[in-house]
C-alpha cells in the first residue's frame, strides 16, 4: 500500500476512529465519496463530465521533491530492484500536455481532488433556465386505491396539450400508505420514456407528501427535448403485501420551451502556415435571436503531425474554448466531431447568445509539418 498523509475515517477498533488510514486503500473510497457529491451538485452530468471536472479542479499544491531509490535494511539487504525514478516518472513537475483539463504529472497525474472546487465547478456547470414559453402546471386528483402487493398497480394520467420542447420536469406528489418502502412509482412521458421517482425505499416511514425535481430524482433528466405535448402517465405499485394506501393527488410542472437547429458549414480548403503562431481564422454567421441549448463543432483539417496545432473557437460573446492544444502526438488529420456530451469545455456556451460572428482559429505552432483547414462546421440548437 502507498503511505499517505492519513485520512481520519471511522474504524472497528478503540475509539472507533483512525486517523492513520491512507494510500490507495484510503483513496478509492475518498474519490467515490468526492464523486458522489458531485453528482449530487449536477445529476445532469455523465461519467465523462465528471471525470473532466475532477481532473480539471485538482489542487497541484503537493511536494515535488525528490525521493531516494530503498536503501537497504536487514529485510532487504540488496535493493537493487528499485531502479526508480523512470522516465517520465522522473520529476513530479506539472506540465503541459495539451490536455483540455490542465497539467499533468507523472507522479501525481492532475493532482490532489479537491472536493470543494470540484462541487463548486459542478454547480457552475448546471444548465441554465431555457428561456421558455413559461410552465405549464397541471393536476389531478384521483384519490384511487392502491391494490397490496400487485405488480400492476394503478396509473393516472394527465394531458398537456401545449406545444413545444420540454426543458425540465417536476412533480409534486401526495400519497398515502402506512409502509412506503413497498412502493415503487414512476412517470412516463407522451413518448414512453420512464423515469423512476420513487423505488422501495423510506422502510417503515407512512405517506408521501413530497415534490420531485432533478436533485431526488435525476431520472426526470431524461424527458429534456422530449415533447411536451399528451398524456403524461403516473404509476404506482405496492410491491410488497399487508400495508396499503392510496394516491389522493398528484401535480405536474413543465417548463416548455420552443427549439430550433441552425447548422453552418465553412469549406476553405486553406493552407495553415507552418510555425506561425497567427495562423489562420475562419468565420461563420448566425443569424436569429435565440440563447444556446446545444452545440457541436466538426473539424476537417489534414496535417501530418497534429500535435503541432492549437485550435480555437472564439463565439459572438468573445468566449474562447481550446478544442485542441498540441496534443496527438505524431498522429495525422484532426477529423470529428466535437459535442457538449462528449467535449465538456463547450458546456460554457450554453445560455449564450447564438446570434453572431463565430470564428474559428487554427495555428501549426512548431517546425517542419504542413496542413490545411478543409473545412468545419458549426450546429446550434437554440431556444
Amino acid at each position: 500500500m502507498v503511505s499517505g498523509l492519513g485520512i481520519t475515517t471511522t474504524s472497528g477498533d478503540g475509539q472507533f476512529f483512525s486517523a492513520q488510514f491512507g494510500g490507495t486503500s484510503s483513496s478509492t473510497p475518498l474519490v467515490a465519496g468526492i464523486t458522489g457529491l458531485v453528482i449530487s451538485a449536477n445529476p445532469e452530468l455523465s461519467a465523462q463530465e465528471v471525470i473532466s471536472i475532477l481532473q480539471k479542479t485538482a489542487s497541484k499544491d503537493l511536494n515535488l521533491a525528490a525521493y531516494p531509490k530503498s536503501t537497504p535494511a536487514a529485510f532487504d539487504p540488496n535493493p537493487s530492484w528499485d531502479i526508480s525514478p523512470v522516465a517520465p516518472f522522473t520529476a513530479g513537475d506539472f506540465t503541459n500536455i495539451g490536455h483540455e483539463d490542465g497539467t499533468w504529472s507523472g507522479w501525481f497525474g492532475f493532482g490532489k481532488v479537491d472536493a470543494r472546487s470540484a462541487v463548486a465547478e459542478a454547480l457552475r456547470t448546471i444548465r441554465p433556465p431555457d428561456p421558455d414559453n413559461g410552465i405549464v402546471t397541471k393536476s389531478s386528483t384521483p384519490s384511487l386505491s392502491i391494490p397490496d402487493n400487485n405488480t400492476v398497480g394503478i396509473t393516472d394520467t394527465i394531458t398537456i396539450d401545449n406545444n413545444g420542447t420540454v426543458s425540465n420536469v417536476t412533480v409534486d406528489l401526495d400519497l398515502t400508505h402506512t409502509f412506503i418502502g413497498d412502493l415503487v412509482i414512476k412517470l412516463i412521458s407522451p413518448r414512453g420514456t420512464p423515469a423512476i421517482l420513487h423505488e422501495r425505499n423510506g422502510g417503515s416511514a407512512k405517506n408521501i407528501l413530497k415534490s420531485f425535481d432533478l436533485q431526488n430524482a435525476p431520472t426526470l433528466s431524461r424527458f429534456n427535448g422530449e415533447p411536451a405535448s399528451g398524456r403524461w402517465t403516473l404509476e404506482v405499485v405496492d410491491a410488497a403485501a399487508v400495508d396499503i394506501g392510496k394516491l389522493n393527488k398528484w401535480t405536474i410542472n413543465i417548463g416548455v420551451g420552443n427549439v430550433k437547429d441552425i447548422e453552418l458549414e465553412d469549406s476553405p480548403g486553406m493552407s495553415i502556415p507552418d510555425n506561425n503562431t497567427i495562423g489562420i481564422e475562419r468565420s461563420l454567421n448566425i443569424t436569429g435571436n435565440g440563447t444556446i441549448k446545444d452545440i457541436k463543432i466538426g473539424l476537417d483539417i489534414t496535417h501530418s503531425y497534429i500535435a503541432d496545432l492549437v485550435v480555437n473557437l472564439v463565439s459572438p460573446e468573445g468566449s474562447v474554448i481550446g478544442i485542441h492544444n498540441r496534443s496527438g502526438g505524431s498522429d495525422d488529420n484532426i477529423i470529428r466531431d466535437y459535442e457538449i456530451a462528449t467535449f465538456p469545455a463547450l458546456r460554457s456556451l450554453q445560455g449564450q447568445t447564438a446570434n453572431g460572428l463565430w470564428k474559428l482559429q487554427v495555428a501549426d505552432v512548431v517546425g517542419h509539418d504542413v496542413g490545411k483547414l478543409n473545412k468545419w462546421s458549426i450546429k446550434i440548437t437554440m431556444i
